[in-house]
């Protein structure tokens, strides 16, 4: 049989854990995303401005993956891989602490989260490629594929939505609210309302921007302390994954196998 998804490389740890460890750096990648989003309209970045801290923040990742793959080669994957979570949870962390950083502040925060990836992504691969039979290496990188994918579709989704519910309570709990709609209120935190828009005062128009304002950065920050726990969780998992002793017994056909 030649199952299209072969589970049963799943019982390998080594396979099992890469796996783990791309899903759960691809899921928490997707922040970046709403990053971009965050400096614009709360840092008051200008989109020119937003392009080049990203491609800044990038460069770590051109040095740390051959760095990631030499590490991965010297002392196995687990040391590169644990030290590029810590990097990400302390990265997370710090943007969930100080949301509002000053520019070199948040470059040397976005450095720490793209030296983190590398650190992951290259010994991962190389982990969870080694640990497949030579007969079933198309299909070990087809799941790592899928489940990669996979992750990135819900990371979208989850931390949108996560964002979007933040900031909607956090601004409606804001004390002493223009009266105004429930709907149009809504309206306004999701952004399909602009404030200059609203038949209010301009007292009242810039009360509802610092209240907005401050929603945004509320639901920022929460987002990012609760994808530091998620990732100090996965790293756990990842840990305690590549303690198990391997109960996989690859199945080779008669002409195939290691030479």
């Amino acid at each position: 049989a030649h199952p299209f998804l072969d589970i049963t490389l799943f019982r390998h740890p080594r396979f099992a854990s890469a796996n783990l460890s791309i899903m759960a750096t691809q899921f928490i990648l997707t922040i970046t995303v709403f990053r971009a989003i965050y400096f614009q309209n709360v840092l008051d970045y200008t989109p020119f401005a937003t392009g080049v801290l990203s491609c800044l923040s990038g460069i770590p990742l051109l040095f740390m993956a051959p760095l990631g793959g030499f590490l991965s080669d010297r002392f196995g994957s687990k040391i590169p891989i644990t030290l590029g979570f810590l990097l990400l949870i302390g990265s997370f962390v710090a943007f969930g602490l100080f949301s509002t950083p000053p520019p070199l502040f948040l470059l040397a925060i976005t450095s720490v989260f793209g030296t983190g990836l590398a650190l992951i992504f290259t010994p991962s691969y190389s982990a969870g490629m080694s640990s497949v039979p030579p007969h079933k290496v198309g299909t070990g990188a087809g799941i790592i594929a899928t489940f990669r994918s996979l992750a990135a579709t819900a990371g979208v989704a989850i931390l949108g939505a996560s964002l979007g519910a933040i900031q909607d309570t956090r601004f409606l709990k804001t004390p002493d609210l223009p009266p105004m709609g429930h709907e149009q209120l809504i309206s306004i935190a999701n952004g399909t309302l602009n404030i200059a828009k609203t038949k209010g005062s301009s007292t009242e128009q810039s009360f509802l921007a610092a209240a907005l304002r401050e929603a945004r950065i509320d639901a920022f920050s929460q987002v990012h302390l609760g994808l530091a726990f998620f990732l100090l969780i996965a790293l756990i998992a990842f840990l305690l994954l590549t303690h198990r002793t391997p109960k996989y017994s690859p199945h080779y056909p008669p002409s195939e196998g290691w030479d």
